[in-house]
């Protein structure tokens, strides 16, 4: 999507989507963070290690740094109230709630709100929307307090036990890819080869390959270096092991080259990385 305008901190819509439509390859939010309340269809989220069912009634949380791809599963068209905003707006956020909360809720990146949530998250989208859709010169101030406003509800609602939604009982996408993923999952410090996983779950190496291409949009040697990627952010952010113990704990072969391929794919050293994220 477009880079935010200047202007912007915020920007909210309600958003409509062809049924049965799919993002062709994982894609990030480089300069934005994301939430979407759905309506009305159903949809998988691929992250790098997981894959989330979104149904009417779930919050999607999109991190700037989150690769991910959509896969849409119903036949009714996809209808969601959607949030945006920039970095700037994100850390006027953390210096109200901390840093902790603010990871804390965007670590669940899909959950089953109760209908009562439903209805008090919908409340305060419609307000985000209009009040965008105003964006005079106080505008900025307004949709920042009322995400913020959202940020605590939702806070308040996992303490009150609205639970993450994932794949467990879900029997929509192909069971290979799924034991794939979890192989891999559990094997990445040893970066598993494609032979390897395939040697694992009994199929051949050239069946899963073109697997992960036509579900996950991104061959196997590509989403290995995100999962890599995406388990060192983790690690970088929740724990205090060095660059060089994050770098063979993901799967790197050493500190060097896990720096070199860390700064091509987020555009920053695991060291800075860790540094803004811890202090913004």
């Amino acid at each position: 999507m477009e880079p935010f305008n200047k202007e912007h901190t915020v920007r909210a819509c309600t958003s409509y989507r062809k049924s049965q439509l799919s993002m062709p390859t994982f894609e990030v939010y480089n300069d934005y963070y994301g939430m979407g309340l759905r309506s009305s269809g159903e949809s998988l989220i691929f992250s790098l290690d997981q894959v989330y069912h979104v149904q009417p009634g779930d919050i999607v949380l999109i991190h700037k740094d989150f690769y991910h791809r959509s896969k849409y599963i119903s036949e009714q068209d996809i209808c969601s109230q959607r949030v945006q905003f920039s970095e700037t707006a994100a850390n006027r956020i953390i210096s109200c709630i901390g840093i902790e909360h603010f990871n804390e809720l965007f670590d669940h990146i899909v959950l089953h709100l109760t209908p009562t949530y439903q209805d008090k998250v919908s409340q305060i989208l419609s307000e985000l929307i209009n009040e965008y859709a105003i964006h005079d010169r106080y505008s900025n101030h307004i949709l920042e307090n009322l995400l913020c406003h959202l940020f605590v509800t939702l806070l308040r609602g996992i303490d009150e036990g609205i639970a993450p939604n994932t794949l467990e009982n879900f029997n929509g996408i192909h069971t290979i890819v799924l034991s794939a993923l979890r192989y891999i999952e559990n094997h990445a410090s040893k970066d598993p080869s494609l032979e390897e996983v395939a040697h694992a779950i009994a199929i051949s190496p050239s069946y899963l390959s073109r697997l992960f291409t036509k579900e996950l949009g991104i061959s196997y040697s590509e989403f290995l270096v995100r999962h890599k990627i995406s388990n060192a952010q983790r690690l970088l952010v929740k724990t205090d092991l060095s660059i060089t113990e994050i770098a063979l704990s993901s799967g790197f072969g050493s500190s060097n080259y896990f720096c070199y391929v860390f700064k091509k794919y987020m555009n920053t050293t695991p060291y800075q990385y860790r540094k803004d994220k811890i202090h913004p």
